[in-house]
């Protein structure tokens, strides 16, 4: 009898505890997909137990699940929102399911079950809206559903879609901006629009009684409401436009909804995996485990689009802000194969100085990868956990053949060419040292770009000086096959044999100690050595100074006669 296909245990539990509290009934049927969109079969020993919780599911956010190794990814929009006749490899949302299906990591969306459930989204704004400051007593207000729920559950009482606020005394627009500027996590700024005929000054002073609410897009749902604001997510342009016409005040804020899957759904979500809807399961309770989880969670919520006031430079606040950095940095290293760094790591970078509020992507990047070709993979706190190592019997010279499970970074620590004799490849280290290179028989010393040494105040031509940079560095150059002593991000020490030609590995100056290397995963392992071909190894560059001053000087000392013979 063929054994029965069926996604992970956790998977099951997120999605069941999920459901219990935004459960799919409530979601709006009439154009909306939610569910478990994605049911990954289950790899045994390839996962962890752990969610990922994101508003939209992107190639980045895709490619942190994968090398996170989470078991299921919790996408607040969907990323299956019409009917599919096919999958394939030209659509890129495609191809983001086809590679987590392979991985075995699920995915659910709950979206406007979110929205509608009693305690959910719209809720949650409409707490926001009548308290004037965090941690105050409730203003005096009535609230209302737009759109109820029909036929939902007798537990679901009340759900529904967007919400009305009236204000038993009217309250100043200014205080109601207040407080949403504190509510929804500080941000930078509202989108706020007010009719024409409003003084300008006054803005501020303007009287609200009631508000519309709707997390999402709130154009057709807040039409003809009779409020005095309106309060949504998206709005066309046209929409925005006839609403002030009509006297309505309009404020919208994109990432509202974002910042209610961090500070409301998140929270939420950990704590229904804790409640008595979890049952047990591997002879543990659950809410032990679901701690575990929820501190994963909790830290996994990296795609938030969130702003953050570049007057404020405190440490909480820029975290936030850093988020949706963090997530674009992360997916442009994967995509250049890079190691992750650690968040411990990228918090110095990310964090802007007081004299500038944000710093171009590109930038950032270009430092992150800076630094990490120049730092010591075995530091503590330099690579993402997700990192891996060399397997413990990497270095068993009786297994006769085996390949990497995964990508593995490791730092050069060794370079010798086989190509040539011991005392040849300390000359060439001597040469460089001495700025020489050889023509023919002779050796001619390589003139520095800068002023002559006679003093004549005349600089080399760029042509010259980019030939004698070439010469320089050509003169280290070799076919190999090259031999490198390679080490993880544990301190694991393996030697790597060129088997194939590959481009950048090389004698110094080509490669220089330090220089980082991304192992790929299938990459061959055969008696206790790594074999590199070029399809399996990308040389990233880089050099650590201390250890390549140091090798150099070793090999130098090592160049008389009594050691030349010795072992490498």
């Amino acid at each position: 009898m063929a054994s029965t296909i069926t996604s992970s245990p956790f998977t099951k539990l997120v999605v069941n505890a999920v459901r219990k509290l935004y459960p799919e009934e409530l979601a709006d049927k009439s154009f909306d997909n939610t569910g478990l969109l994605l049911e990954a079969p289950h790899r045994p020993n390839h996962l962890n137990n752990s969610v990922l919780l994101t508003i939209d599911l992107t190639k980045g956010v895709a490619d942190e699940a994968i090398a996170r190794k989470d078991s299921v990814v919790i996408s607040y929009h969907p990323i299956i929102f019409r009917p599919l006749k096919s999958l394939s490899l030209s659509n890129s949302q495609q191809t983001t399911l086809l590679r987590l299906a392979q991985e075995g990591i699920s995915v659910y969306s709950p979206h406007t079950a979110v929205d509608a459930a009693p305690g959910g989204l719209n809720d949650w704004l409409a707490d926001i809206i009548t308290i004037s400051n965090p941690g105050q007593n409730k203003i005096p207000h009535t609230q209302s559903v737009i759109k109820p729920v029909k036929d939902a559950p007798p537990s679901l009482q009340g759900a529904g879609y967007g919400k009305i606020v009236r204000y038993e005394t009217p309250r100043a627009l200014g205080s109601i901006l207040k407080s949403l500027y504190s509510g929804l996590g500080r941000l930078s700024a509202l989108s706020v629009a007010v009719p024409q005929s409003m003084p300008a000054g006054r803005k501020a002073e303007i009287l609200i009684r009631s508000v519309g609410i709707c997390a999402g897009s709130g154009g057709s749902m807040l039409n003809g409401l009779g409020v005095d604001l309106l309060f949504t997510g998206e709005l066309s342009h046209h929409e925005a436009l006839a609403a002030t016409e009509s006297g309505n005040i309009l404020v919208r804020q994109p990432g509202f909804g974002v910042q209610a899957g961090e500070k409301r759904g998140v929270l939420d979500w950990v704590r229904i995996l804790k409640s008595g809807y979890c049952q047990d399961w591997g002879g543990t309770r659950i809410s032990e485990k679901a701690g575990e989880a929820g501190s994963r969670l909790q830290k996994s919520t990296t795609n938030a689009i969130v702003n953050f006031n570049p007057q404020t430079q405190n440490a909480a606040t820029c975290k936030m802000a850093n988020q949706t950095t963090t997530q674009q940095i992360h997916a442009q290293l994967l995509s250049s194969s890079f190691p992750l760094p650690s968040a411990t790591f990228l918090t110095p970078i990310l964090t802007p100085p007081p004299s500038r509020s944000t710093t171009p992507i590109p930038a950032l990047l270009a430092t992150a990868k800076h630094r990490l070709l120049s730092s010591n993979l075995t530091s503590p706190s330099l690579l993402h956990p997700s990192t891996l190592a060399f397997p413990q019997n990497i270095t068993d010279v009786t297994k006769p053949s085996s390949t990497l499970g995964s990508d593995i970074p490791v730092q050069v620590l060794g370079i010798e060419d086989l190509s040539r004799s011991k005392w040849e490849q300390i000359e060439v280290l001597e040469m460089e040292r001495k700025g020489e290179r050889t023509k023919g028989r002779e050796v001619v010393r390589v003139v520095p770009e800068e002023n002559s040494p006679a003093g004549a105040g005349t600089q080399i031509p760029n042509q010259t000086a980019m030939a004698n940079a070439n010469a320089n560095a050509d003169f280290g150059r070799s076919n190999g096959p090259f031999k490198l002593l390679m080490q993880d991000k544990d301190a694991n020490q393996v030697y790597g044999f060129e088997l194939k030609r590959v481009e950048k590995i090389g004698y110094p100056p080509v490669m220089n100690i330090g220089c980082k290397i991304m192992l790929k995963k299938g990459c061959k392992v055969a008696r206790g050595m790594v074999l590199l071909e070029p399809t399996y190894v990308v040389v990233l560059g880089g050099k650590i100074e201390g250890f390549d001053k140091k090798w150099r000087e070793g090999r130098e000392r090592g160049g008389n006669k009594e050691t030349i013979g010795s072992s490498y």
